[in-house]
């Protein structure tokens, strides 16, 4: 088989600028604060794009990009996950209190650095906007997960159709601006009443 195919999409890839983001921040007002806010704002974003490009294994962007010469759509997703904070050290037993105020000063210097906020790329095929808005008041996400990654990734999940672990599970994500629920086979799997987080 030949890589021609293949090449072409590569070059395209390589062709598409994903190394200068532009970031446009809008001003919430006139003052010279608003316009010192907005710049730090844009300063941040742009700093977290580079932060998630030098942490990936593979750049959400190269991904992306890829996806749109190889359908037509390139698909970021940002999600915010707690799980990423510093959490706050306790103090130890039998540790003074000097000892543990600079264990918490340490914390407190470098917890900035833990940034909550992940950037994928999402395969568009995975992705079905609703079909009024091109997807602007919600999207439905839907992927196959093997069984036993799904029993792994949520130990509460019950299995309600009774799947092997080699088996596939089909799971989707609803969201809109107010709203996500999360699927394994029909089963909510946030752990919520109704399984609908707001």
């Amino acid at each position: 088989v030949l890589p021609t195919g293949r090449d072409t999409v590569d070059t395209a890839v390589d062709h598409t600028d994903i190394s200068n983001a532009r970031v446009f921040v809008n001003k919430k007002g006139t003052s010279a604060q608003a316009e010192d806010s907005a710049e730090m704002m844009r300063k941040i974003a742009l700093g977290l794009i580079h932060r998630t490009n030098v942490e990936s294994s593979i750049s959400p962007g190269r991904q992306s990009a890829k996806h749109f010469w190889l359908h037509g759509l390139g698909v970021i997703k940002t999600i915010w996950d707690a799980d990423r904070w510093m959490d706050k050290p306790e103090q130890k037993e039998g540790e003074s209190d000097i000892e543990y105020g600079i264990r918490i000063d340490a914390w407190r210097a470098f917890g900035h650095y833990a940034l909550p906020i992940i950037i994928q790329a999402v395969n568009p095929y995975a992705i079905n906007p609703d079909p009024t808005t091109g997807g602007q008041l919600y999207v439905i996400e839907k992927h196959r997960k093997l069984t036993y990654d799904a029993l792994r990734q949520f130990p509460l999940w019950h299995n309600p159709r009774g799947k092997g672990t080699d088996d596939y599970v089909e799971y989707l994500t609803y969201y809109d601006k107010d709203y996500r629920c999360d699927l394994l086979d029909g089963e909510p799997i946030l752990r919520v009443k109704g399984g609908v987080v707001n």
